[in-house]
């Protein structure tokens, strides 16, 4: 039996941006995580609901024969939280496969694939962070490096009660810039140089001055139109707590929201009043 696990990512800064030019960051939570394991021979299957179809999509991508095989597939990512999932069960699942000559880059060319069968036309960040295990940086021109960092910022995650749609709200941003591409060019220009100075804040480890891009960030995902009432109260709600900042995280329209406090700051209780259906802690 061949046996995987990858991680859930956040994106810091860029989402949407991503894809229309500017630079972009991500950062793996290991307490969110997907483990899949294959046993070629034909068995029942042990998957969540609503995974197995899109898993026998990926095996049949990658050449496997479904019913050759027993899959079990364990997550404790949330559903529609845009958190990663379908990344980190790519990764997983390639890895699971067995085939021992692929290196980080390999297992995530061969995820990325499959990502397409998810997501169409990914920018690649989500699958990037699974596979690198890493925080990664994905530069204007859709090169993906792994970042050093001496210190991952100590990151908490809430999720809304709202199911991010990554569909509607790429519909939302591209109907945006295709009314006022003036406007659209402003706020991309800004969204890239948050990414610069949120780059150079995790290099140096200000998780103060973070918080503050972070802030700044979510105000420019509002202007953008992905952010909701139920996103911006729990991040009011983690600003009131005492963090530093926080922010939407990923496409928006619902999904999760992410915070950067000062160690003693415990978040939970302000998230879970203000609608939160799960907090992660760091």
């Amino acid at each position: 039996m061949g046996h995987a696990s990858a991680h859930g990512k956040v994106i810091l800064a860029g989402e949407h941006f991503v894809v229309h030019g500017t630079a972009a960051i991500a950062l793996p939570i290991a307490s969110l995580e997907v483990s899949v394991s294959i046993e070629r021979s034909p068995g029942a299957w042990r998957v969540p609901a609503g995974v197995e179809e899109h898993l026998r999509a990926c095996l049949e991508h990658l050449g496997e024969t479904p019913e050759d095989l027993r899959a079990e597939v364990e997550t404790s990512l949330p559903v529609g939280a845009g958190l990663g999932g379908s990344a980190a069960l790519a990764v997983a699942l390639v890895r699971a496969l067995g085939d021992s000559a692929l290196d980080d880059r390999a297992v995530r060319n061969k995820a990325h694939e499959l990502e397409g069968i998810a997501h169409g036309s990914p920018s690649g960040i989500d699958d990037a962070v699974a596979a690198f295990g890493c925080p990664v940086f994905m530069s204007p021109v859709r090169t993906i490096e792994p970042l050093e960092l001496a210190e991952l910022p100590p990151l908490w995650v809430a999720v809304s009660n709202e199911p991010s749609s990554t569909r509607d709200a790429v519909d939302r941003v591209r109907a945006l810039m295709e009314e006022d591409a003036e406007s659209f060019s402003a706020l991309r220009a800004r969204g890239g140089e948050l990414v610069a100075l949120a780059h150079a804040a995790l290099l140096a480890a200000d998780w103060s001055g973070l918080g503050e891009i972070m802030n700044q960030n979510h105000a420019l995902l509002g202007e953008l139109g992905v952010s909701t009432s139920t996103l911006d109260a729990l991040v009011a709600a983690a600003r009131e707590a005492g963090a530093y900042g926080a922010k939407l995280t990923g496409a928006g329209l619902g999904g999760a929201v992410i915070a950067l406090a000062p160690p003693g700051v415990d978040l939970s209780e302000a998230w879970h009043e203000a609608g939160a259906t799960e907090v992660i802690a760091p």
